[in-house]
C-alpha cells in the first residue's frame, strides 16, 4: 500500500502562529518540510508563553520542546532554552525511574511464573518515540493473562501496593469477570500500577490469545521488552483515544508515532480486525486525525476509504476544533461526552456501550457485597441500584428543593 496523501479535515492556516508551531513540532522526528515550516513561523515571531501553555494543555509539551531544542534551538530565546533543558531532563529522569520500577515488577512476576508485558508508559515512549522522556507517563501499565490476574494482584499487595478497591477473593474474581483492569498505588514509591487482563473490549473486541501470540520485543535503554505488536498498539490506541473522548492531542500523537514506527505495518491484519468488529469508523477517525494534523503516513487507499464515512470527517473536525478553541462552551463539552456513542457504527454496539455503563459492575459494586460465583449475576442489579441512588435520587431531591417541597 502506498504511504502517501492525507485527508485534509482541518486547515492549520486557520490557527494562530503558536498553534501552527505546535503542530509542526508535535512529533519525535521532524522531517525537512516540518522544520522549514517551523522556521518560517518562528521568523514571524511567536508568544512563547502561549506556545508553552497550549502545548501543556494538549499534553504535547515534551515532544514540542524536544523538537525545538533538536532542530530549532537557534530560533528559541535563551531563557526558553534553559527552561526546555530543565523540563526535558526531569522528564527523562522520571521516565528512567519508572522504567526501573517496571524492571523490578517484571523480575518479581517472572520469579512467580506470571507472564507479564509492559505497555504504554516509558516502554512505549522508548520504543515508538525513541526517548523515554518524550511522553507523559502517570502510571505503570502491565498486562497479564486473565487466569493470572488474581495471583498478580496478590503479589502486588505483598510488596506494598494498595488496590484501589480492597476486595476479598470472591469480590476480586467478580471484578476480573466484569472488568479488564484494577489500579494499585504505592505511597512510598509514589507509583501507580494499572494491572490489565484485557484491552478496551467495548470498542475493539480482542482475542487476547492472538494479542499475546503477536507480541514483539522492543529495545528501550539497551534492554529488551516484550510488548504489543505495532498493529495491536494501533488498534488499542484507536479505542483508548475514543474511550477518553480524544481529550488531548497527545492521544493522536501516539497513533502518529506508531504509524511512523515501521516501513510497513500489516494493514491486512489491521483492516481484518476492524471489519470483523465492524469498527472501521473508529480506526478511520484516528488515522485521519493523525494524517491531517501530524502528517503521519497512512496508506492512500485507506484514507480515501475514510471519505466514504461523512461521520469521520464531522467527528475529526469537531475533535480538532475543540482542541484549539479559545473557549470551550457547554455544548462542545456535551458533544465530547457523547463522542464514543456517535463513533460507533451499529445500533447494537451503541446499546452495548450504554449497557456497559449502566449494568456492568465496577470495583465499587464488587466491594459493596459478596456473592458466590454462581450468583455473580446479582452484581448487575447492585450496579443499577447504586446508579439510581447516586443520580436518580439526587435529581429528585433537587427538584423537590426547587419547588420548595
Amino acid at each position: 500500500m502506498e504511504k502517501l496523501g492525507t485527508l485534509r479535515i482541518f486547515n492549520p492556516g486557520m490557527l494562530g502562529k503558536e498553534e501552527q508551531l505546535l503542530l509542526a513540532c508535535s512529533q519525535s522526528q521532524m522531517d525537512a518540510p516540518a522544520i522549514a515550516r517551523a522556521r518560517e513561523i518562528l521568523a514571524q515571531g511567536v508568544t512563547w508563553d502561549r506556545v508553552m501553555e497550549v502545548s501543556e494543555r494538549l499534553n504535547v509539551l515534551l515532544p514540542v520542546i524536544h523538537s525545538l531544542k533538536k532542530h530549532l534551538c537557534e530560533s528559541v530565546p535563551r531563557a526558553e532554552v534553559d527552561k526546555i533543558n530543565t523540563t526535558l531532563a526531569r522528564a527523562v529522569a522520571r521516565g528512567l525511574r519508572m522504567l526501573s520500577q517496571i524492571n523490578d515488577l517484571l523480575r518479581l512476576f517472572h520469579v512467580e511464573n506470571i507472564p507479564a508485558i509492559p505497555f504504554k508508559g516509558p516502554v512505549f515512549a522508548g520504543a515508538f518515540y525513541g526517548n523515554v522522556g518524550l511522553r507523559e507517563s502517570e502510571d505503570i501499565d502491565l498486562l497479564v493473562c486473565p487466569q493470572d490476574a488474581q495471583k498478580a494482584s496478590r503479589l502486588l499487595m505483598a510488596v506494598g501496593y494498595k488496590p484501589q478497591f480492597p476486595l476479598n477473593d470472591l469480590q476480586e474474581q467478580a471484578l476480573i469477570r466484569f472488568r479488564h483492569a484494577h489500579m494499585f498505588s504505592n505511597e512510598r514509591k509514589k507509583t501507580f500500577v494499572d494491572l490489565h487482563w484485557g484491552l478496551v473490549p467495548v470498542f475493539f473486541p480482542v482475542e487476547m490469545d492472538e494479542v499475546w501470540s503477536r507480541c514483539e520485543e522492543v529495545s528501550v535503554e539497551n534492554r529488551g521488552y516484550k510488548t504489543l505488536s505495532a498493529e495491536d498498539y494501533l488498534l488499542y490506541l484507536c479505542s483508548h483515544g475514543l474511550q477518553h473522548n480524544w481529550e488531548t492531542m497527545s492521544l493522536v500523537c501516539d497513533v502518529a508515532e506508531v504509524l511512523r514506527s515501521k516501513d510497513s505495518l500489516d494493514w491486512d491484519y489491521i483492516l481484518r480486525r476492524a471489519v470483523k468488529a465492524q469498527k472501521k469508523r473508529i480506526l478511520f477517525l484516528a488515522l485521519v486525525m493523525a494524517g491531517d494534523l501530524l502528517q503521519a503516513p497512512a496508506p492512500r487507499e485507506i484514507l480515501e476509504g475514510a471519505r466514504c464515512y461523512p461521520a469521520v470527517r464531522e467527528l475529526a473536525e469537531e475533535v480538532s476544533g475543540r482542541w484549539f478553541a479559545e473557549e470551550t462552551d457547554a455544548a462542545s463539552v456535551d458533544a465530547s461526552g457523547r463522542l464514543p456513542w456517535r463513533a460507533l457504527e451499529r445500533l447494537r454496539d451503541k446499546w452495548r456501550l450504554l449497557a456497559d455503563w449502566v449494568f456492568v459492575p465496577t470495583g465499587l459494586e464488587c466491594q459493596m457485597t459478596t456473592f458466590p460465583r454462581a450468583l455473580f449475576g446479582l452484581y448487575y442489579p447492585v450496579r443499577c441500584m447504586r446508579l439510581f441512588w447516586k443520580h436518580g435520587i439526587g435529581v429528585f431531591t433537587r427538584r423537590r428543593e426547587e419547588k420548595g417541597i
